[in-house]
């Protein structure tokens, strides 16, 4: 009576039992079969599955498969001292195994599973700890500011995007050529599969079609219904043309505005007046209104406050203050107006929608994510790596200070001098700035006052004094070389450190406290010799080190 494989037939070979032991001259062999099994495993033409084999998830291959593969690619064997072609049979692939009784081999309806896992590759180890690194950083969100927030929301929503962009796509190229041309073209066929390689799952070029055409009158009906659902989206996709017009006249330069708190909430505002003047210096700005662009102002900031664009609001300190003699042009805190009608007599309307970001502020959003990682990952960088982002990080820091104490130098020397203010990079500090404003070299036109003389006069002895006070107390370079040093020793500190020495200067200290005590067994007369042989070199150490000390403050002078 034969003897089957696991899942029914197969044929009688060499009974071993399973978990056996092989003999030492057999042991010898197991790295060739090892490395034979690992190259049969990585081969593409082995068509393998994967099923549950007593509650573990196995990768399994047909016994005619791999028959085929060695009758094809007999090169495989070159390995091997010997091998055994088997027989070939179809059957199907099981999705549930168990172990046959007799472990020898058969190509007749048997079925083989791996029994080592399979070493991953690299981009899946450094993909995994990467992985677990923004997965840490996510749980972390919130303690992060608000701006870091928003980065890791945009981060996010931008990645998940990118892929439902990239599935629609996909889809909209199947169905359009499946209604033309009746056939069925996947790009990326391998994106959603879930046992592929990386390049599998990039893989852009296209799959045989082995599917029937189908009907002229099925193509028809999904044409049909393809266009009605274009028509419904590009009506909802529609604009209104007010919001058009509101995000025109916000993101226009000319319209003066200010940021103000309007019940907690810090919004965008602006004054009737300037409003009504604006729109009376750019009539071209009401063309995009269609057929209400011969409405007059005040009808079209009405329609704007009934479409809840902007919003009338009013000062909330209505009293002159004691020292000034009338209120603020611009106030820093508002308040909602009753009657919502549009006034340009001292009348503040604010803007209720969100405006657009730009390019630039949603690039830095993709950066911010990255970067919080890459400093988290600090301590694991080579010593290289280490010294690169430190000088950077120095040369930018000390890149801004320099810029700022040379704008505010010649602030004060042409303030003093000539009487006039002058910011050089005007707008460097401003919170509320495009990225060409941020960086804008040439100042401001001096629209205040010109100081009196002895004010000048008074800021003037001030500034020498104060450089005379620094010069005098300024350190010499003896002890400029010693806090050099001594900087120095904090950085080296810094580069060196690594987690592994952590963790050997905490076995050391395990080390000590574990110490037996037949080390602590010395006499009072080893303990006194011992003490008087250190004295002598703690001495010669602390005169060495006051000899380095005078003559390198020698060498410096």
């Amino acid at each position: 009576m034969t003897k089957t494989g696991a899942g029914g037939g197969g044929k009688r070979g060499r009974r071993r039992s399973y978990g056996h032991t092989p003999p030492k001259k057999q042991a010898a062999k197991k790295d060739i079969y090892q490395i034979f099994a690992e190259k049969v495993r990585d081969h593409d033409y082995l068509e393998s599955r994967w099923a549950v084999l007593e509650d573990t998830y196995v990768e399994y291959f047909r016994g005619k498969d791999l028959a085929s593969v060695l009758r094809n690619h007999p090169e495989l064997k070159d390995v091997l001292e010997s091998d055994k072609p088997g027989k070939s049979k179809q059957s199907a692939w099981p999705a549930h195994l168990e172990i046959s009784y007799y472990q020898a081999f058969s190509d007749n309806d048997a079925f083989f599973g791996w029994a080592f896992v399979k070493q991953r590759p690299i981009w899946q180890r450094l993909l995994s700890v990467f992985l677990t690194s923004f997965i840490a950083t996510l749980c972390f969100t919130p303690l992060y500011p608000d701006h870091v927030k928003l980065s890791i929301l945009y981060f996010c929503a931008s990645a998940l995007l990118l892929i439902l962009c990239l599935l629609l796509l996909r889809t909209f190229v199947f169905g359009a050529l499946r209604i033309i041309l009746g056939k069925h073209v996947w790009f990326f066929p391998d994106i959603l599969a879930e046992e592929v390689t990386l390049k599998e799952t990039f893989q852009f070029s296209l799959k045989k079609d082995e599917n029937e055409r189908p009907k002229w009158t099925l193509r028809l009906f999904y044409a049909v219904a393809a266009i009605y659902v274009i028509l419904l989206l590009k009506q909802a996709a529609q604009k209104d043309v007010f919001q058009v017009f509101a995000e025109k006249v916000r993101d226009h330069k000319e319209l003066e505005s200010r940021w103000a708190v309007l019940q907690e909430t810090r919004v965008e505002y602006f004054r009737g007046k300037d409003f009504v003047r604006f729109l009376r210096n750019h009539p071209e700005l009401k063309d995009v209104l269609d057929s209400d662009k011969n409405l007059e102002t005040e009808d079209i900031a009405d329609i704007l406050l009934r479409r809840n664009l902007i919003v009338r609001c009013d000062r909330v300190v209505k009293i002159v203050r004691p020292g000034k003699r009338k209120l603020s042009t611009w106030p820093a805190h508002l308040e909602i107006f009753a009657d919502q009608v549009f006034s340009d007599n001292d009348a503040f309307f604010a803007w209720t929608f969100v405006n657009r970001r730009p390019l630039w502020q949603t690039l830095l959003a993709f950066v911010w994510p990255v970067l919080t990682l890459a400093i988290c990952l600090f301590p694991v960088y080579p010593h290289q790596v280490k010294l690169l982002i430190l000088y950077f990080c120095a040369g930018v820091l000390l890149l801004i200070l320099c810029l700022l104490l040379f704008r505010g130098l010649i602030f004060g020397t042409l303030w003093i001098i000539l009487g006039k203010r002058i910011w050089f990079f005007p707008n460097i500090l401003a919170e509320e700035a495009t990225l060409k404003e941020l960086f804008q070299f040439l100042p401001q036109k001096d629209e205040g006052e010109r100081p009196k003389w002895t004010a000048r006069l008074f800021y003037a002895i001030v500034g020498s004094l104060v450089i005379l006070l620094l010069r005098h107390h300024a350190p010499d370079e003896a002890a400029r070389a010693r806090y050099q040093r001594r900087v120095s020793n904090i950085i080296d500190d810094v580069l060196e450190w690594d987690p592994r020495l952590a963790l050997s200067g905490m076995m050391e200290k395990q080390n000590a406290v574990n110490v037996t005590d037949t080390s602590n067994n010395v006499t009072d007369d080893n303990i006194d010799s011992t003490e008087k042989m250190t004295q002598p070199e703690d001495a010669d150490e602390g005169t060495i080190s006051d000899q380095y000390e005078a003559e390198e403050i020698e060498n410096v002078e």
